[in-house]
């Protein structure tokens, strides 16, 4: 459990830039609140790993974002139709984007903002949501705290989960990024989730 009192903008020097700013605190603080919320949610470098991972995917806002760009550079890359190189147009179709458009519709959302058509529909089965017709909904914090619990806990993103990367004999900060996506900024979120974990370990109750 965590104590959300005690954290604080204090308690969370050094991991933003100017602050944090009361809705970076309140981002995390509504994380934590979610794990608090999970009895199998035990391990707090799990937790100081999700935090480190939304610090980088959010682009330090703490909150649900939408992918960056405009519809041009949504169906350059995932639509099935429009996708710049038949590579792009190929992994749109594999991925469940079928039909022109749905690069745009389906387009990154979220903590660690899930694309394709497959995805979607995957998390939506998951959470009872029709993700699909209303896959903005994957911007709702609720829904987008529940995609990144479950998906990191089940890897359901890449087929890579937390307890492969830190159980009882092992902890891979670095290789836990392919929980998410390969090996971008690997050492980049490792350095926050570890300083993330400091101040866990200081609020724990």
């Amino acid at each position: 459990m965590i104590d959300l009192e005690k954290i604080t903008a204090e308690s969370l020097t050094g991991l933003f830039r100017k602050g944090p700013t009361k809705g970076q605190l309140q981002g995390v603080k509504d994380i934590c609140w979610k794990l608090n919320q999970d009895p199998t949610l035990k391990d707090l470098r799990w937790l100081a790993y999700m935090l480190g991972t939304t610090i980088h995917e959010t682009s330090s806002t703490m909150e649900p974002i939408e992918e960056r760009g405009g519809a041009a550079y949504f169906e350059s890359k995932y639509d099935p139709v429009l996708a710049s190189t038949p590579e792009r147009r190929a992994t749109a179709v594999k991925y469940g984007n079928t039909e022109e458009g749905e690069g745009v519709r389906y387009r990154g959302r979220g903590y660690v903002q899930i694309t394709w058509k497959s995805n979607y529909e995957r998390f939506g089965k998951e959470l009872k949501l029709d993700l699909i017709k209303k896959p903005e909904l994957a911007l709702k914090k609720s829904v987008a705290l529940s995609i990144m619990f479950i998906g990191m806990k089940k890897g359901m993103f890449t087929g890579r989960k937390l307890d492969q990367y830190f159980n009882f004999k092992k902890e891979d900060w670095i290789g836990a990024r392919g929980i998410i996506n390969g090996n971008d900024a690997a050492e980049r979120i490792a350095n926050y989730s570890k300083m993330f974990l400091e101040v866990l370990i200081k609020v724990a109750v």
